[in-house]
């Protein structure tokens, strides 16, 4: 059974598991991979080769028979890999997408709306950065938002921000993901870009685009688990009261007996 783990955040029935805590969301954010027991990915690497041009869309099947349409409005779709054609701080050697120029964020639309999704994101531009998404419903109304930040680097540990959505419903049915940069930051466009689009180094920086970004594989929950029956929480003070009553009931009926 897939479960959301618990965190300090909101109470939530995720697809049959319980994360606890004071409110109750329809959807909610996380920030965290492992708060969810995922039961799906989706590996950039059977979109192409690294740096295969994808144009601006693309359609992704998995073997659960789900499958999502990645789309942006300008720019262009490529693959990169963290360590040769990403320099970055994914894992080493992980299967990216990447959204290069353009100002427009990437939108993912699944064939049947999912329980839950995520992803690592990092901007192409090194330095702070801040990544968003929201998630909409199968009438393309808003169901959530989401909002972090990061700091890019070439570090190749893992530590681009995760960002994602949960619920205890299938019900996300497209994510919009974007990115905006800080105001300071060093350009790693030279290193993330092909050849031909290099520019000399004292211009390149203002005619960097500020939406280039890479999404590292995706994390699914397509289906809904049994949810397990709940068990409420005993107040002691109203256990021990029972339990005394309890004890006095039982000497009554043996002195009746006897």
């Amino acid at each position: 059974m897939t479960t959301l783990k618990k965190t300090s955040t909101a109470a939530l029935l995720v697809c049959g598991g319980l994360l606890s805590s004071q409110a109750d969301p329809l959807v909610q954010a996380i920030y965290n991979a492992s708060d969810v027991d995922w039961s799906e990915s989706a590996n950039w690497q059977n979109a192409g080769h690294e740096y295969a041009s994808l144009g601006s869309s693309l359609t992704i099947a998995l073997p659960s028979g789900l499958s999502f349409d990645v789309a942006t409005d300008d720019g262009r779709l490529e693959r990169r890999n963290q360590g040769s054609g990403w320099l970055g701080s994914f894992l080493p050697n992980d299967s990216l997408l990447r959204k290069a120029r353009g100002s427009e964020p990437i939108e993912i639309t699944f064939s049947a709306p999912v329980c839950a999704f995520g992803t690592q994101v990092q901007n192409d531009i090194w330095g702070g950065f801040s990544v968003w998404a929201k998630a909409y419903d199968i009438n393309g109304a808003l169901l959530a938002d989401a909002f972090t930040a990061g700091n890019a680097g070439w570090t190749s540990d893992g530590s681009a921000p995760f960002i994602g959505f949960a619920s205890h419903q299938r019900i996300i049915k497209r994510v919009v993901i974007g990115v905006n940069e800080d105001d300071n930051h060093f350009s790693a466009l030279l290193f993330n870009e092909p050849m031909d689009f290099i520019q000399p180094f004292n211009d390149f920086e203002e005619q960097a685009p500020s939406s280039s970004f890479a999404l590292n594989g995706l994390l699914l929950m397509p289906n809904e688990g049994s949810a397990p029956a709940p068990v409420p929480e005993v107040n002691p003070a109203i256990a021990g009261a029972a339990f005394t009553a309890f004890g006095s009931a039982m000497l009554w009926l043996r002195r009746r007996k006897a």
